[in-house]
């Protein structure tokens, strides 16, 4: 099932083109690398499927409903932010809840194991366990 396509995409800045008459479709489930040099038209492209640049000339269509993320090239970060600050901040309220777990394991708080007590207040409200198998916290 397509899930977004290019058609007869062009576009360029000045007289320098980075696409001419490109065509892209992606389908459910398909995983695409992009590869090049730099300065010819990675960014653009991206751009482009996510809708932040329109073309010059050429049809984008994009299955009604879906969901598009991009995060930019040089992204505007705090500067006292660290990866792991900035990709949870991405992801609303689990990465909240992720950065406060984060932050009381370096802080030395020791999770519980098997039942065992100990944690108590300290976690109050926080997530209680992982889901190994969609990574994703259970609260």
């Amino acid at each position: 099932m397509v899930q977004l396509r290019l058609a007869k995409i062009s576009i360029a800045f000045g007289v320098h083109p980075l696409l001419h008459e490109a065509d892209f479709q992606l389908d459910k489930g398909e995983r695409v690398g992009l590869i090049g040099r730099n300065g010819e038209g990675k960014s653009t492209f991206l751009k482009i499927l996510s809708g932040q640049q329109p073309p010059d000339s050429g049809e984008v269509w994009r299955q009604p409903g879906l969901r598009l993320a991009f995060l930019e090239q040089t992204p505007d970060l705090p500067a006292n932010a660290t990866i792991y600050e900035a990709v949870a901040g991405a992801l609303g309220e689990i990465g909240e809840r992720l950065s406060r777990y984060h932050h009381l394991l370096a802080e030395g708080w020791k999770p519980r194991r098997h039942g065992r007590a100990g944690t108590g207040a300290a976690m109050a409200g926080r997530p209680r366990r992982l889901e190994p198998a969609t990574t994703w916290m259970r609260c």
